[in-house]
Parts: structure tokens; C-alpha cells; sequence
């Protein structure tokens, strides 16, 4: 699977430390090697778990010099029912979960190691329709 993104997640600033305004993480491309395996429940119906490989690019927007993006490899994990409602259509719904490596952002920064991590996670729904056009 691969990805396009417009999440993003914003932490406010001001009130804290004034004038700062705020930081942006957005995750913007991505993709995922899965495998699934799983069984029938009956003779349309496929449940099945996933688990894979997954990569992300990260972007944290700040105030100058703090901008640095990045990628992270991590894992995912889930799983899903697929149902067949004509033989040659099938609907779905997955859930997945997936987790990136730890950032240190001491090594961007002059600031002691450990003071300022990040380690993204997604939670994600997925609703499929397919269509088999032969």
C-alpha cells in the first residue's frame, strides 16, 4: 500500500512560552509490505489479520531553526472482514495499527539527548469497495 496524507496535529505554544506561536507534526507520504492471512467465517465472508512493514515521512513545522522532517520505519498491524456480495464485487472493513521509530531531536538541536522525542503512531479505519472487471 502506499499513502498520501494531510494529517496533521498542532500544539500551541503561546501560553507558554509567548511569541512562539505553534508546531505543526504532519505526516504527508507513506507506505506499508503487509501480509494477511486469514479463514473463511462462511462462503462469502473472509476474516483475516495483517501484519507488515511500514514507512512514514514527517515534517515538523516550528518557528526557525526548529524546522526538521524525516522518515521512520516501523510496523503495522490489524485486521479486517471481507465479504463477497456478487462474484464480482466484495466490501470490506479493516482496522490497522501502526507504529514508527522513536525521533530524538537532539541530534537537530543543541538541546541534552532525550529532552524532546516523538514517536508517531496512527490508529486507522479503512471501508473498501472492489470491483473484479474480468
Amino acid at each position: 500500500d502506499a499513502r498520501l496524507s494531510g494529517i496533521k496535529s498542532k500544539l500551541e505554544l503561546g501560553g507558554f512560552v509567548p511569541g512562539l506561536g505553534s508546531i505543526n507534526l504532519n505526516t504527508d507520504y507513506g507506505f506499508d509490505v503487509l501480509g494477511r492471512i486469514g479463514m473463511k467465517v462462511n462462503e462469502a465472508t473472509l476474516a483475516y489479520a495483517l501484519a507488515g512493514y511500514s514507512w512514514q515521512h514527517f515534517k515538523l513545522d516550528a518557528p526557525a531553526p526548529l524546522d526538521v522532517d524525516w522518515g521512520s520505519s516501523g510496523f503495522s498491524v490489524g485486521a479486517g472482514l471481507e465479504t463477497a456480495v456478487s462474484d464480482k464485487m466484495t466490501v470490506g472493513i479493516e482496522y490497522r495499527y501502526s507504529q514508527f521509530a522513536k525521533e530524538d531531536f537532539s541530534d537537530e538541536f543543541p538541546i541534552p539527548s532525550g529532552l524532546v522525542t516523538s514517536t508517531p503512531s496512527f490508529h486507522t479505519v479503512r471501508i473498501d469497495a472492489k470491483y473484479k472487471f474480468n
